[in-house]
């Protein structure tokens, strides 16, 4: 019986990094070429994340009331960097610079449904900063393709009745926060429509995939749905992207499956050059080329289009209304074209 907690995959490919509660309390590294256990690094108690260096030189273990361990992958040396209990979440950033550490139970200078987010410098293994303050209950934070951006996941800092709730949004959601590396900030709260099991950044640009009940994909520099998928019957686990972003993983949360979703091609797309609005009909309601909405007014459903995605309206009482404000081309004047695929 093995439970995993976290996991590393080597930037060559080769090693795959598992802490283990059972049957061993350590780190497991499993050759990918033949799928055996290559060795297991004793780490003298559980660990619930790890983190690894992108030169596999350093080994970070967050240790719950054991506090927060580094192990030297070379020579096997350990040392604790922080005693303070109970760091339970693990990411670093893809040039090895920066290390992220979520707490819960407060953390240093944290306070219940306020958990800090502790920040390391990885060379110095000092800590040279934290986040805290936000509506938090620390989970997995996720670090961007480019460590401009950490997607701090809040829990259920503003729903459960045990927290004060300052600072939420909406009471009760499931909070994430979406912080500014350079300038030490929030910069957006996750809508609490999109429901989020887990989430990635895609490789380039601005966007973030959320699986969950759905599968949503939201444009964080404009705050607005691009897509939304649902699969009837299926909800997901977990997700990633090819280093190209060419392709997503997604897998599933209640049964031993993956869906792979390939990119459309650009030229398979409609034309979206000159437009000053643009409603894919991908599941949302939002403009992926503008900042607007369309006003609900009960709205039609989603289906297949000859090019692309379709709204398909009942022909009785389904509409979409767009107002002012962004939802269409409020700088053309008195005219302006519309095209409808």
């Amino acid at each position: 019986t093995l439970f995993r907690s976290g996991a590393f995959l080597s930037s060559d490919g080769k090693h795959l990094y598992l802490s283990a509660f059972t049957p061993h309390e350590g780190v497991m590294v499993v050759d990918t070429t033949n799928g055996r256990i290559r060795e297991v690094i004793a780490t003298g108690g559980p660990v619930f994340e790890i983190a690894v260096t992108p030169d596999e030189r350093k080994l970070f273990l967050a240790m719950g009331s054991a506090g927060l361990k580094r192990i030297d992958l070379e020579t096997r040396e350990q040392r604790i960097l922080s005693a303070v209990a109970c760091p339970l979440y693990l990411d670093i950033d893809r040039i090895g610079s920066r290390l992220y550490v979520a707490y819960q139970y407060g953390g240093p200078g944290g306070s219940p449904g306020h958990d800090v987010v502790d920040v390391y410098d990885v060379a110095s293994e000092q800590s040279v900063g934290s986040i805290k303050g936000l509506p938090m209950v620390g989970q997995h934070p996720t670090v961007s393709p480019q460590g401009d951006m950490v997607l701090l996941d809040g829990n259920d800092a503003c729903a459960s009745p045990a927290y004060d709730h300052e600072g939420c949004l909406a009471v009760p959601s499931h909070v994430l926060h979406l912080w500014d590396v350079l300038n030490h900030r929030a910069i957006a709260s996750i809508p609490p429509q999109i429901h989020v099991t887990a989430s990635a950044f895609f490789p380039q640009g601005s966007r973030i995939l959320f699986v969950g009940k759905d599968l949503t994909v939201w444009d964080w520099g404009r705050q607005m749905i691009l897509e939304k998928a649902t699969i009837p019957g299926m909800a997901f686990q977990s997700a990633a992207f090819t280093l190209a972003g060419d392709r997503a993983i997604v897998s599933a949360s209640d049964r031993p499956a993956f869906l792979v979703l390939d990119a459309e091609k650009e030229e398979c797309l409609p034309p979206i050059n000159g437009l000053a609005n643009f409603y894919s009909a991908d599941g949302t309601l939002d403009d992926s080329q503008g900042v607007g909405s369309f006003r609900r007014e009960n709205p039609p459903e989603y289906a297949a289009g000859h090019i692309g995605q379709a709204f398909r309206f009942n022909g009785k009482d389904s509409r979409l209304k767009a107002v002012a404000g962004g939802a269409f081309c409020t700088y053309c004047g008195s005219d302006w074209t519309v095209a409808l695929f």
